[in-house]
């Protein structure tokens, strides 16, 4: 784990550890965003889902 303060100073001064960690936690928010999207599905609950899921971005802003 990093802090974020460590993360800020990878970011700001470009250092490539910053573009990985960056894309790692990407790839692990999609995925796990992607398999609540297809349990909404297979659930039959995609429009609930869509809605919290939008609620929760809007109060997040």
């Amino acid at each position: 784990n990093y802090s974020r303060a460590y993360l800020r100073h990878l970011f700001l001064s470009r250092e490539i550890l910053s573009f990985r960690l960056t894309t790692i936690h990407n790839l692990y928010y999609y995925t796990k965003f992607m398999s609540e999207i297809r349990q909404a599905i297979r659930d039959d609950r995609l429009a609930e889902f869509s809605h919290d899921f939008y609620r929760g971005e809007a109060e997040s802003l």
